[in-house]
């Protein structure tokens, strides 16, 4: 479990993310995955995350959208 602090909440995550600092990058990463994998957008980097972790981190205040 990694712990991040992001939007001031304190969010653990259960994998450690995959950062990239381009949308197409990341979609093209997660497509490429074997686990299923989503894209999400945190502090202007987009992370390539499990559906678990997406929603931890959606609920922090992330959003899956440019």
């Amino acid at each position: 479990m990694k712990n991040y602090r992001i939007n001031g909440q304190q969010v653990t995550l259960k994998y450690e993310p995959d950062i990239f600092t381009r949308r197409e990058t990341a979609d093209n990463f997660a497509k490429k995955c074997i686990q299923t994998t989503w894209v999400i957008k945190v502090n202007g980097k987009f992370w390539a995350v499990c559906p678990r972790d997406f929603a931890a981190l959606e609920k922090a205040g992330c959003t899956s959208h440019d």
